[in-house]
């Protein structure tokens, strides 16, 4: 999605976030490993297109490759 189809910018860092906000129709832009510390996290960042749009699942690894996560859209 180019930065003139983008009405917001969000991130955070929880799964079950991320996929309430894709629910609501924002779009997956990216993840990102993260540590702070001793902390190690996940950052989701999602993006709200100006015009809605269909778009097809995502799948992307999760634990170290052990499974793969499905983004859902509705």
């Amino acid at each position: 999605m180019a930065i003139e189809g983008t009405k917001a910018l969000k991130t955070v860092r929880n799964e079950a976030q991320a996929q309430e906000l894709i629910n609501e129709g924002w779009l997956l832009l990216g993840l990102f490993d993260r540590q702070d510390g001793t902390d190690q996290y996940v950052e989701y960042h999602l993006g709200f297109p100006k015009k809605p749009r269909k778009v097809k699942p995502v799948y992307f690894c999760q634990n170290g490759c052990d499974r793969m996560a499905k983004v859902e859209f509705q």
